[in-house]
């Protein structure tokens, strides 16, 4: 599998996920499939557009139902496949030849604690029979079996080094090579069905020693970026083998231009930096906010209905902070993705703590611009003006952000409280239709509406008690 074009001739946009692990890489020398977070596939897709007829709704949920459970075996495929050891292997050999190192571990106790002992609800051994069947009674391969047994032990988990790799990708190819191209597909053997639970739970790391044609080739991308020089997602690498939405064309192959990107993220930062007054921030995604996945399986997708072009789906956001860097806008202090630790139940997307340089207000791409107006909203046309803009909150006339947002305007100091937002609706209290988290929601959907267009996501103080335009955005204020 090729992983980089290290010339950048191909010119295609990375996927954001892939950028960060090469920075990740860079900056840290090493990279870890499971303590990254990062290698995991896409776990959503947009089979279908918006339901105009209610005649197509049988057959649109049929096709969502199929769909779905091809995405769910699209990702265990992808999971259990050789694709991302091939990966860091081919990726090492490129970038530091002799000195790269991928290691295999597996260190906890597989047999009486890891995948191995899974059960499913009847209490009955899951993947266990099938490891004892292939080592065990032997009905696998001796050298296949001569390398599960250097990795898995029987009270504890060991490791293999990049040969012990390299060798178990030759078996699984070479093994499946022998078999019919039907029965690989629908009847794996128990050699097959092993190694597929290995390549899916091992930890697998890429050690690197030498940094200097890696960061070459992030300074070259970063520079094609930065002039509006790629076109169109990368077939190659992780972007295109195993981060690709795969059953489903992507809603976009082309982004904002860098001008628009930056100035998407710059804008940002500064009103983080007006609200904290200091320098060293913590900067996320302006359009994604953390994600409860406390009570998420790991097979589970995320289905989306297609919508028109957004911000949110032409923004790139690490794409962006590193070209900031790269300009000496700013310098990256640290980052992570996804939870912050074992036990954090959040998915937090992309962080990046960063140092704002002083010399950034000089530039002649950051200019500050004063709104001495304070927020305005037109009941007619539904429409907040709002940091020089005109924002539409609703297309629909009475929808419950319009109800809302209505309501607020007419006391904009007030923190007004879930059930007095509702009187103003003229609902009942004890109407038993009326959900408790109507004007929650409605306000969840106007800050997103807001964050849109300004990248500003607290317009409205949310609680599930209460609801408030943010005191700050009623004075005169700044923006970029």
């Amino acid at each position: 599998m090729q992983s980089l074009d290290l010339q950048n001739s191909d010119k295609k946009y990375l996927d954001e996920k892939e950028l960060f692990m090469l920075y990740w890489l860079l900056k840290r020398k090493n990279i870890s499939t499971t303590f990254s977070n990062l290698f995991t596939p896409s776990k959503k897709f947009t089979p279908i557009g918006p339901i105009t007829d209610p005649n197509q709704i049988a057959t649109i949920e049929e096709d969502i139902s199929d769909s779905y459970e091809r995405a769910i075996e699209r990702i265990d495929y992808l999971l259990g496949s050789p694709i991302v050891a091939s990966y860091l292997l081919d990726l090492g050999k490129k970038i530091d030849e002799k000195g790269f190192k991928v290691f295999g571990n597996a260190d906890y106790s597989l047999l009486d604690g890891g995948f191995l002992s899974e059960q499913d609800e009847t209490g009955k051994d899951v993947y266990k029979k099938v490891y004892e069947n292939a080592i065990i009674k032997k009905d696998a391969e001796s050298e296949f079996i001569e390398l599960v047994n250097k990795l898995i032990v029987e009270y504890d988990g060991s490791r293999w080094t990049t040969s012990d790799i390299e060798n178990f990708i030759k078996i699984y190819f070479s093994h499946n090579r022998k078999r019919p191209l039907l029965d690989i597909s629908k009847n794996k053997d128990n050699q097959t069905q092993l190694a597929n639970l290995i390549f899916a739970n091992t930890d697998f790391i890429l050690f690197i020693s030498k940094t200097k044609l890696l960061e070459k080739y992030l300074s070259s991308y970063l520079s094609l970026y930065i002039k509006d020089n790629l076109d169109g997602r990368s077939k190659e690498g992780l972007t295109g083998k195993f981060y690709s939405e795969g059953l489903t064309v992507p809603l976009h192959s082309q982004f904002f231009g860098y001008k628009k990107q930056r100035e998407i993220l710059v804008n940002y930062i500064e009103n983080k930096y007006q609200e904290f007054q200091r320098c060293d921030l913590e900067i996320s995604h302006p359009f994604f906010e953390p994600e409860y996945i406390g009570d998420l399986r790991g097979d589970e997708i995320k289905l989306t209905i297609s919508k028109k072009d957004t911000e949110t789906d032409l923004f790139l956001f690490v794409h962006t902070v590193l070209a900031l860097e790269n300009e000496g806008y700013l310098t990256i202090k640290d980052f992570s993705f996804g939870p912050k630790g074992l036990f954090d139940m959040y998915d937090r997307g992309f962080l990046f703590r960063v140092q704002l340089n002083n010399t950034r207000r000089n530039s002649d791409t950051v200019k500050t611009k004063t709104y001495s107006k304070a927020p305005s909203f037109n009941d007619l046309t539904r429409t907040l003006s709002f940091m020089g803009k005109e924002i539409l909150i609703s297309k629909k006339e009475e929808s419950d952000p319009h109800k809302l947002i209505r309501t607020l305007f007419k006391d904009m100091s007030k923190v007004w409280a879930n059930d007095e937002i509702l009187e103003d609706w003229n609902y009942s209290l004890s109407d038993e239709d009326v959900t408790k988290n109507k004007a929650y929601q409605a306000g969840k959907a106007i800050n997103r509406t807001i964050a849109q267009e300004t990248t500003v996501k607290d317009f409205l103080s949310i609680t599930t008690k209460s609801i408030s335009i943010n005191n700050k955005y009623l004075k005169p204020y700044k923006s970029l």
